[in-house]
């Protein structure tokens, strides 16, 4: 999933609950307004967090990548003293 769809799909299902909860408390203006402010603040920890997930699992990989050349040198060489 994307970056953008898994922010779009936060958005919709964050307004769509705190519509419904502000449409049923009060009014509909009520529930349009929460559901504006609880839909964008949900797209934008959405978008942070797939950032910051993406930064890690690079880091990650880029360690996993540079452990498997600890000890430099070629398996049949030896280290010396050994």
């Amino acid at each position: 999933m994307s970056r953008l769809v898994s922010a779009v799909l936060s958005w919709v299902s964050s307004f769509a609950v705190a519509f419904l909860v502000g449409s049923v408390v009060r009014d509909r203006r009520t529930g349009l307004r929460a559901g504006l402010a609880a839909g964008t603040v949900a797209a934008v920890a959405s978008w942070v967090v797939y950032g910051v997930v993406e930064s890690v699992e690079g880091q990650v990989t880029g360690e996993a990548a540079s452990e498997t050349d600890i000890g430099g040198g070629s398996a049949g060489e030896t280290a010396v003293g050994e």
